[in-house]
């Protein structure tokens, strides 16, 4: 008995402190983009819609509040990072406003497709890559390459949109141990 399949993606985080500059709740949103498209790849799939929202925090009554989403589509479903990158931070300039302490940021993928079940429409150039054009910038190989090195223990590959600092993270001095998932934190008993 297998599970339905998922209608939707979604990764998002509240912040260890509030965002208020453009640039690092760019680096959030492609951090959180990223790891919802590798989730995708691994059940096989491709995507065409995409969401981004962002808030201020409902409990912060003294801030000022504000809360956004706005969604697109790519005209063909894609495994590729790269297009949805595009796609998000276009959104995003479409909803963010100078001035608010945000706390909370995400995106949610939709619109799955199983891969070669994609019917373009009756319009679109089924001749283009035979005639040496480039129609897509989706390269399936790429992204197997960038999952595997992330899965592996040599180190991690991010896109630079991601950013290095990565200051907007959620505080970690208050997470629970993790006693069953990770052995170097089993008590130890002398």
């Amino acid at each position: 008995h297998e599970a339905p399949a998922k209608q939707q993606i979604v990764c998002s985080r509240s912040f260890g402190a509030p965002v208020t500059e453009k640039s690092v709740m760019q680096e959030a949103v492609a951090s959180y983009l990223s790891r919802a498209m590798e989730k995708l790849r691994r059940e096989q799939r491709l995507v065409r819609s995409l969401q981004v929202f962002i808030r201020t925090s409902p409990f912060r009554e003294q801030d000022p509040q504000y809360s956004n989403a706005a969604t697109g589509q790519l005209h063909e479903p894609s495994e590729d990072t790269r297009p949805m990158m595009g796609m998000a931070m276009r959104l995003l300039d479409s909803i963010w406003r100078d001035g608010y302490p945000y706390s909370k940021a995400g995106v949610m993928l939709s619109d799955f497709y199983e891969p070669n079940a994609w019917q373009p429409d009756l319009l679109s150039d089924q001749n283009a890559s035979a005639k040496g054009r480039v129609t897509s910038v989706d390269n399936p190989q790429l992204m197997q390459v960038l999952d595997t090195i992330n899965a592996g223990n040599l180190g991690k590959i991010w896109f630079a949109r991601q950013g290095a600092h990565r200051d907007w993270q959620m505080k970690r001095e208050w997470l629970s141990p993790g006693y069953l998932s990770r052995w170097a934190e089993l008590p130890k008993v002398r």
